[in-house]
């Protein structure tokens, strides 16, 4: 029997901010139930893992990239929409010694714990160097990528 929770995509940012990409430029709905989580114009299908509105500092689009500011506040963002089932894509870039991640399986209403995708500058960040279930890729902490 399958177990059904409701899980959102968060994406986490910790230590020194990132600059999280996630640009694929294709209309919200695809084909065969597909969602496009951002178009590179709109951050509709995104909000503040507290507030449950996108925040209005912190994060901006440039270039059709949603994009992290250093120091910028604005906090976690997770979509708006649970998703039973999911197939997650996007594209990133981090500045020089940031750690990140996308947080996904998670309940909003315990907060940002969840299972995290490793995003990190493995050669730039001290995590890097703590074994390979620390750096991009890794189901953080649990398992090497």
């Amino acid at each position: 029997m399958k177990q059904l929770s409701h899980f959102l995509v968060a994406i986490a940012l910790a230590g020194v901010m990132t600059t999280p990409v996630l640009a694929e430029k294709e209309s919200a709905k695809l084909e065969n139930g597909f969602v496009a989580l951002f178009d590179g114009k709109s951050t509709n299908q995104w909000m503040n893992a507290r507030s449950g509105k996108f925040p209005e500092k912190g994060w901006t689009i440039e270039d059709g990239c949603l994009k992290h500011t250093a120091k910028g506040g604005g906090g976690d963002i997770i979509t708006r929409s649970t998703y039973e089932q999911f197939d997650f894509r996007f594209e990133w870039k981090v500045a020089k010694g940031a750690n990140s991640g996308v947080k996904y399986f998670i309940i909003r209403e315990r907060g940002s714990l969840g299972h995290e995708y490793q995003v990190l500058d493995d050669a730039n960040h001290p995590d890097g160097a703590k074994g390979a279930n620390r750096q991009t890729a890794a189901f953080y902490d649990v398992l090497d990528p």
